[in-house]
């Protein structure tokens, strides 16, 4: 008669699908209309919740076509980025010496 005596230890990691993690999954894929119905919906449901929009922070692409055409209104159609490149680099022994 053989007995023995053995020590077996298994560690297993599991992920669980929680609410909060199925609703973030959720959220992340809706649309931009989506997200504000969604968010309007809560805002309705929960009197603490307030909605504030920021216009600056809205991507409006002609905003940003403006803002890049004035920025840039005195250079010309062909911009030389390759010529604001220093014409000769340094080393790093060469940097620190100076």
């Amino acid at each position: 008669m053989n007995l023995e005596h053995k020590h077996l230890q298994e560690q297993r990691q599991t992920i669980k699908m929680t609410q909060e993690l199925s609703q973030a999954i959720a959220v992340l894929q809706y649309t931009k209309e989506e997200l504000t119905a969604y968010l309007e919906d809560k805002a309705l449901e929960n009197p603490f919740l307030d909605i504030v929009v920021d216009q600056k922070s809205v991507l409006d692409k002609n905003r940003f076509k403006e803002t890049y055409k004035e920025q840039y209104k005195n250079t010309s159609d062909d911009y030389d980025v390759i010529g604001q490149l220093p014409e000769k680099t340094k080393n790093l022994a060469q940097f620190l010496h100076e």
